[in-house]
């Protein structure tokens, strides 16, 4: 896994600078669901945390530049969370979207009034998060950016978030910058592992 943060913010310049040329894929949300999971664990991340990112796809899809926004996050160099509370307000220093998004959401859930992101690049991905907890959870959550360092989240008595639209076809490069982590999980051909039902098996040659 590449830990370049000029080749993340270089990929991402260039497919942005591309907008409205790409070539796109017709996916289905649950297509792109299982693509992102084995993305997500390709480059390393627990199960939990892979299926919290691909339950966004149907948020990510409705907006092209997004889906190359969160291939940025992925793909950005992991720093391990520095995490500590103060009263009901949970703090986490050298945030990383895939990481700590997850753990923003079930703090809110589990009782914190506020989550401080700090230092987390990719902030626009927070929507689709805080819309599919939102969802998921039967609540209101808001957000706002102090300083375009901080990154506050807490609850709302009403919904402020943005409705997103409908999934879009989802530009080829990002399905290739996924596949390319989701090889990670494919295992090697081999009589072993065709005899415990990877691929087609022994006998069939269809």
């Amino acid at each position: 896994m590449r830990e370049d943060l000029n080749y993340i913010s270089n990929w991402v310049e260039t497919f942005t600078a591309q907008e409205g040329t790409w070539p796109v894929l017709m996916c289905s949300v649950n297509e792109m669901k299982a693509l992102i999971s084995k993305a997500c664990i390709g480059r390393g991340l627990p199960s939990g945390h892979a299926y919290e990112m691909a339950s966004l796809a149907s948020g990510l899809m409705a907006d092209q530049v997004m889906m190359g926004f969160f291939i940025g996050a992925l793909y950005d160099p992991y720093k391990k969370p520095v995490i500590h509370s103060e009263n009901k307000t949970l703090i986490i220093d050298q945030a990383r979207f895939v990481i700590s998004g997850p753990m923003a959401v079930d703090a809110l859930i589990s009782g914190a009034e506020r989550v401080i992101l700090n230092n987390m690049p990719w902030k626009m991905l927070i929507t689709p998060l805080l819309i599919n907890a939102e969802n998921t959870y039967k609540c209101f959550l808001s957000f706002e950016i102090v300083d375009n360092y901080s990154l506050v989240l807490s609850h709302s008595v009403k919904r402020v978030l943005p409705i997103l639209g409908d999934p879009k076809p989802v530009p080829l490069p990002v399905i290739e910058a996924l596949e390319e982590l989701a090889k990670n999980t494919y295992v090697p051909s081999s009589d072993i592992s065709r005899r415990l039902g990877a691929g087609a098996g022994l006998i069939d040659t269809d």
